[in-house]
């Protein structure tokens, strides 16, 4: 798969990391998706679309709370001319 590749080829890029998440994601490998966007966020923390991915894989999979605390965080690393 091009994501797995991506990985290797840049493991210290966020974005390759979203990639391989939204390919579990698609495949309702959540869990694996959720991992991928939380090393994204280590690599990357500032970006909020990684909150709202991880929003909206929680809310596939019924984790209430977190959706929530997610929205929270991305909203919190918007800037102001972004809202």
């Amino acid at each position: 798969e091009r994501a797995n590749e991506a990985v290797k080829l840049a493991p210290q890029e966020a974005e390759a990391y979203l990639l391989l998440a939204y390919g579990y994601q698609k495949k309702k490998m959540y869990g694996n998706a959720i991992k991928m966007l939380k090393k994204a966020e280590r690599i990357n923390p500032e970006d909020p679309r990684i909150n709202f991915l991880l929003c909206r894989y929680y809310r596939d999979i019924d984790q209430t709370k977190r959706v929530q605390e997610e929205i929270n965080k991305g909203y919190a690393k918007l800037k102001k001319d972004q809202i």
